[in-house]
């Protein structure tokens, strides 16, 4: 991505043109830079031998002036101002050729490695010579797919070079040439990698890798099928949930996945024939992304951590051409996998800081603490040595495992001295790194159109950063706020939003951000129910319904008893029916869920139904004159329980007259009735929510006859 022109530099350069119009002097165009003497690359500024000035971009020379040494002072103005505004590209130079790397890339919030990747077909290697010409680390390909039938195959020389790499020092990083077809061939595909890597005891640090090019073969030829069947779109589809598939199936398995791929294969911007929709795959982040384009710079906006840029590369201890690759490592880490801890809140201690140059690779001793428990090496970690021979700032990774996930570093220096105290411990990123949010909570209130999010406080930060998309928007909008919580407001009805959070240093030496926290759903919808209590406290919950054409809905019906536990269902009709206990007041809600996909954004519980659950039997009835005198069993139990007494001439109670009783009183004499005449008895219990009644089980209508 380009970035803007700096204004800085317009307002000199038309300044300077003004210079050069009172001067008189002349323009010329497009010019052979080869005609110049002197080409200043880094100003940008050139001259020839009589004396003509220029301004280079891109090898051509757009305009030029005559008399240099009437405007020196104004070239070198110029100069100055261009170099100091306009922001130019990071570059490196390998095999002597320049690539310009992408726009993400800053040295303040990533370190730049470089690495190879290996097969069968690059035969014996001496990783001494490769480690010591700067490679330190290498993608090997554990295994293969035929291409025209479904066999798998180990690559034959992928132990030999993994016990050769790792005893160089090399970090090694696994990929498996994957033509799967279907989604059960990926998963196969996937164990199939995971069985090489346990059997063999792999201690890899880099993660594994889908290698997935559909490009020829049986699953070429089936995208192809599936295109003209049914369109690009469902071939895309099908291969996207293959690669997701196998993915899943590595990480399942305690490996961290990582998907690659050409450039033409994924990116629409850069071809309409492209074969996978990445924004199911790394879209946002879910996997780690390994892009293949040979060019000497790339413009691709996604996110991108392995950039393959040649495949016609040389390496000292390896023959012929050699793919070669730019590792771009976030300081910020990776993620932390949920039902994981994270490894960078542990404190990584090095046996040594400094250390004297002798040619040498240099590891020390890495030990790894989480609080008082000390990790072990090749079960909860791996270690990597980065840029570890040359004089200089050498990184050591530490690559969570098993129970731990996401990634830390620290560092120490390759010089003239050695460490004299050989014990120093290294003060790792996680001290000043914000930790990782524990919790976080999103409340929708679909009358409002706003969700409230709020989270636990981040050790170490001073800033928070929510990030969020608002109808799967493509990319994240992010958000810096101070507190530990954030309000969306004016969210249209029926609209879905996804949120996290992230703790920010701000006031380290460079800003410094946690990982970010497990993502919320939201639905900005709600459900009102209703309830009626049938015969054996049989509750029955209802709702209307939703639709979208987005998705399906869930409902979780949460019913709460007074001083008890919450108990959830889930439900994807339209009511439940639930037997609850006797003379119990239940609070009941109904949460709307929108499923699309594998995502499920939740919506407003709204308004919340309150159950009475009350149940009294009429213990004995006695005719007086002109009345009846009633008993009833009592009623136990918190909410202050009453009792509603209902008299009628009828069966069915209609315009039935009727007295209350507090809850104390089980017992009523009804007078001012008519003598020998038949009438109609119940006792409906009930209690006060906010003033209004809520009425239990009415007992069954009994009839006596008045003396």
């Amino acid at each position: 991505m380009k970035k803007p022109f700096n204004t800085q530099y317009v307002v000199v350069l038309r300044l300077f043109i003004l210079m050069v119009a009172k001067n008189r002097l002349h323009f010329k165009h497009n010019l052979d830079v080869n005609t110049f003497s002197h080409v200043e690359h880094n100003s940008g500024v050139c001259y020839n031998k009589n004396g003509i000035l220029g301004i280079r971009e891109r090898g051509f020379i757009l305009v030029s002036f005559i008399r240099r040494n009437l405007l020196r002072i104004s070239v070198m103005v110029l100069a100055i101002a261009i170099s100091s505004s306009c922001a130019f590209a990071s570059t490196t130079k390998v095999n002597n050729k320049k690539y310009t790397h992408p726009s993400f890339y800053k040295t303040s919030l990533y370190k730049l490695f470089h690495g190879v990747d290996v097969s069968y077909w690059q035969h014996e290697i001496n990783w001494e010579k490769s480690k010591a010409d700067g490679i330190d680390f290498a993608i090997m390909r554990c295994g293969y797919t035929a291409l025209n039938k479904f066999s798998l195959h180990q690559d034959s020389t992928f132990l030999t070079n993994y016990k050769k790499a790792t005893a160089a020092g090399v970090s090694v990083g696994i990929y498996y040439y994957a033509c799967a077809t279907t989604t059960k061939e990926a998963k196969k595909e996937a164990n199939y990698v995971v069985s090489i890597l346990k059997n063999n005891n792999i201690n890899n640090q880099l993660p594994v890798v889908m290698d997935y090019e559909i490009d020829s073969g049986r699953a070429n030829t089936k995208y192809k099928n599936i295109v003209k069947n049914k369109g690009k779109s469902s071939a895309r589809k099908t291969f996207t949930k293959n690669a997701v598939i196998f993915m899943n199936t590595i990480r399942a398995a305690g490996y961290e996945p990582m998907f690659y791929s050409y450039r033409v294969m994924i990116d629409p911007k850069f071809s309409s024939n492209y074969r996978f929709n990445m924004k199911d795959i790394n879209g946002s982040s879910q996997y780690r992304f390994w892009l293949a384009q040979y060019s000497t710079s790339i413009s691709y906006t996604g996110n991108m951590e392995i950039w393959q840029f040649t495949s016609t590369g040389r390496v000292n201890g390896m023959s012929g051409n050699i793919d070669r690759n730019f590792w771009y490592y976030p300081l910020e880490g990776t993620k932390t996998e949920e039902g994981t801890k994270s490894i960078r809140k542990c404190t990584v201690t090095l046996s040594s800081t400094e250390y004297k140059y002798d040619g040498k690779a240099k590891r020390p001793k890495v030990t790894v603490k989480y609080g008082s428990d000390s990790l072990e090496d090749g079960k909860d970690y791996a270690v990597s040595y980065m840029n570890n021979i040359k004089k200089g700032t050498s990184t050591v990774l530490v690559h969570g495992k098993g129970d731990y996930s996401n990634e830390t570093y620290s560092t120490f220096k390759i010089g003239d001295k050695a460490d004299t105290t050989n014990k120093t411990t290294v003060l790792d990123p996680s001290a000043l790194t914000p930790h990782d949010i524990k919790t976080v909570k999103a409340s929708v209130d679909a009358k409002k159109n706003t969700v409230d999010v709020s989270w636990s406080k981040s050790k170490n930060a001073n800033k928070y950063q929510v990030a969020y998309k608002i109808d799967s928007a493509e990319k994240w909008t992010k958000k810096t706020v101070s507190d530990n919580s954030y309000t969306f407001s004016d969210l249209e009805p029926g609209s879905i939003l996804e949120v996290k959070v992230r703790g920010r240093n701000t006031e380290s030496e460079e800003t410094l951000s946690g990982a970010y926290s497990d993502t919320k759903y939201c639905y900005i919808g709600s459900t009102d129910n209703t309830c009626e209590i049938g015969e054996d406290l049989k509750v029955t919950v209802s709702w209307k319904k939703a639709e979208d054409d987005r998705g399906k809905f869930s409902y979780k019906v949460s019913i709460t008893p007074e001083n008890g536990k919450t108990k959830n269902y889930t439900v994807e009709g339209d009511h439940k029916t639930k037997t609850l206990k006797a003379n119990t007041t239940y609070s009941i809600k109904v949460t709307p869920s929108l499923i699309i996909g594998k995502k499920t954004y939740t919506g407003d519980a709204g308004e919340t139904t309150t159950v009475f659950t009350g149940v009294t039997e009429i213990k004995s009835k006695k005719a007086v004159e002109g009345g009846f005198k009633l008993t009833w069993n009592k009623i136990e139990g918190e909410g202050k329980p009453r009792y509603k007494i209902l008299v009628a001439d009828n069966k069915k109670m209609k315009d039935a007259q009727y007295m209350t009783k507090k809850q104390s009183v089980t017992s009523v004499t009804i007078k001012n009735l008519k003598n020998k005449q038949k009438y109609y008895v119940a006792i409906k219990p009930y209690i006060k929510v906010d003033g209004e009644p809520v009425y239990g089980n009415m007992t069954k209508v009994v009839g006596i006859t008045t003396k």
